[in-house]
Order: C-alpha cells, then sequence, then structure tokens
C-alpha cells in the first residue's frame, strides 16, 4: 500500500492499493500493478495499515478533518486482482475517534479488530468487523490502570495489534513513565473475544527496562508455533533511539532478549513511526527496523535494516 497526494487538486488527497506479482516483479520489475484510490476531501488519510483476512483484504487509516478517526476499509481479495469496478465497504470516521492514529490487528482471519482508548488509563474499545458481515460493532472493556502522563497523548495509539489465536487478540501502546516504572514503556492487554460482545478483563503486562525506553510497538502471529514476533522502538538514558526485534511467548513472555541490527549514534526528534514485522511461511519472521546515523552536515541518515529472525 502506498500514501500518495493527488496532483490535481489540493483539497483532496488519496491512499493507494497497489497489487502486482512477483513474477512479474522478477521478470520486469516493478511496472506492471494494478492499483486502486481511496480518495477523501475535506481532510487527509494517514498511517495507512494492511491486514488480509480469508477472504476480505482490510485496509486502515486515520482521517484527519473536521471529524478525526480511524477508518477501516474492506476489499474482496478476489476483487484487487482484476481490472475493473468493484464494491468494498468502509467504516464512519466519526466511530472511531477513539481509535485516531491506532492500527488494525494483524492476522485477521475471519473476524477484523482494531482498538481504541474511550477512557484513558481504564478502559478500551474493542472494535469487531466479521467478514460474513457489512457492518461492525464495538464494545469497551476495563483494563488495569497505566501511566498516562506522557507529553503527547495520541502517543498512546494501539498501534501494536495482532490476532494470536481465533479466540484472542492483542493490542499494545506506549505507556509513560510512574506507578512502578521509571521511563516510558509499552502496556499489551490479551483480550478473549470468543465471546464477543462480551469480554472477560483481559491479561495486561508490559514491555520495561530500568534504564531506558520502549516505545512502537508492532505484531505478527506465528501461524504455526503461536508466539508472536516483535519489532519495537527503544532509547533514552544513555542510547539514541533504535529499532529492535524479538519473539513474545504464547504466555506473553519475552523469549530472550530484543536484538537490535545496529545502534543509532545519533538522534532526531520523531522515530519509530514505521518498525513492522510479518511472517511469510507462518514459523519465522521478517522484521523491518532501522537506525540514526550522523552526517557531516543536515539531518541524520535513516539507515534501514531487513531482518530474518526466529526461535532458533
Amino acid at each position: 500500500m502506498q500514501y500518495v497526494a493527488t496532483n490535481d487538486t489540493k483539497n483532496v488527497n488519496k491512499l493507494r492499493l497497489i497489487t502486482l506479482h512477483p513474477d512479474d516483479v522478477v521478470a520486469t520489475g516493478i511496472r506492471l500493478y494494478i492499483y486502486t484510490d481511496i480518495l477523501s476531501s475535506g481532510g487527509w488519510l494517514d498511517y495507512g495499515e494492511l491486514g488480509v483476512g480469508n477472504t476480505q483484504l482490510y485496509i486502515s487509516a486515520t482521517f484527519y478533518g473536521p471529524t478525526s478517526g480511524l477508518m477501516v476499509f474492506r476489499v474482496p481479495i478476489s476483487a484487487v486482482n482484476v481490472v475493473g469496478s468493484y464494491t468494498y465497504w468502509q467504516t464512519n470516521a466519526n466511530d472511531g475517534a477513539v481509535a485516531q492514529g491506532s492500527r488494525l490487528a494483524q492476522n485477521p482471519g475471519a473476524d477484523a479488530f482494531w482498538a481504541g482508548h474511550s477512557d484513558l488509563g481504564k478502559a478500551i474499545r474493542v472494535f469487531k468487523w466479521s467478514e460474513s458481515s457489512t457492518s461492525y460493532a464495538w464494545i469497551d472493556v476495563s483494563i488495569d490502570h497505566w501511566p498516562t502522563d506522557i507529553s503527547n497523548n495520541s502517543a498512546n495509539n494501539i498501534i501494536g495489534a495482532t490476532r494470536r489465536r481465533t479466540n484472542e487478540a492483542w493490542f499494545a501502546w506506549n505507556a509513560g513513565s510512574g506507578g512502578g516504572f521509571a521511563n516510558p514503556h509499552v502496556q499489551i492487554v490479551q483480550v478473549d473475544v470468543g465471546s464477543f460482545p462480551s469480554l472477560p478483563k483481559p491479561k495486561q503486562w508490559q514491555i520495561w527496562n530500568p534504564s531506558f525506553a520502549f516505545a512502537f510497538p508492532n505484531f505478527y502471529t506465528s501461524r504455526e508455533c503461536g508466539d508472536v514476533g516483535l519489532a519495537i522502538a527503544f532509547g533514552g538514558g544513555t542510547l539514541n533511539p533504535s529499532g529492535a526485534l524479538g519473539v513474545v511467548t504464547s504466555e506473553g513472555i519475552l523469549t530472550q532478549t530484543v536484538y537490535y541490527p545496529e545502534l543509532s549514534n545519533t538522534c532526531e526528534e520523531r522515530f519509530g513511526d514505521y518498525l513492522g514485522v510479518r511472517s511469510e511461511n507462518g514459523v519465522n519472521y521478517e522484521g523491518f527496523v532501522y537506525a540514526l546515523e550522523s552526517t557531516p552536515s543536515g539531518p541524520p541518515l535513516r539507515s534501514p535494516r531487513y531482518v530474518e529472525f526466529g526461535r532458533g
């Protein structure tokens, strides 16, 4: 998926969904592809995310405008490979106001989930959209209190999300220091969604360190093993911000220390928007992180790293 702006007008922007075949890339490079433009007026769409279900492709993006909120678009997978028109469905930005800046859960299967903070520090709102339905629903679920004292509440967006089992969804977000945590850290809840909309209080745990901060988690579930691949940012104290990768077990415990392919030797004001992790074969993971390298003059160089990893 590619986020682009239109050239013909300043009042319309678009989210572009591109479909291409690996064989075509090998033969000719990225020259043959099919695309769909999702247009927006009166605002713009940002922070796009894709989730592949059983028969549907889900796209989430936050609409920033007079009424801002997360929107989810649903496209039949069978349609994206065909030249011509097709019907897709979308949610209302007003409904997603509490989930502004959040992301769709990966591994949706037959049911897509996403979430937002309905009562910051006390409750989250869990949304569900089944492939068998053209409508979606939501319910609030209470969680344990967590430190919300950070400089910008929008940094609490639920950006790490995945389905781990048919009846379980994980949601994660950045949290501040306090409440026994010396540094900003990541909060995670494991929600039993099997009885939706009746949701029990979820298991809640954290990724933290007494010497530096963690932030910007990104999850993806292993189809075969049931564990969860993790991409995450860390920094603070004596460390510049850098990206790292790791694996989380089905019990919600890091199986080992997260590993970084490169440490940043400088910093900049903004870091971590698009760390990512996926699994092509359902067993091991492909991670996407980056570090910052200083330059003689001007802004830092962003040094991306593609890493294949697993539990070993």
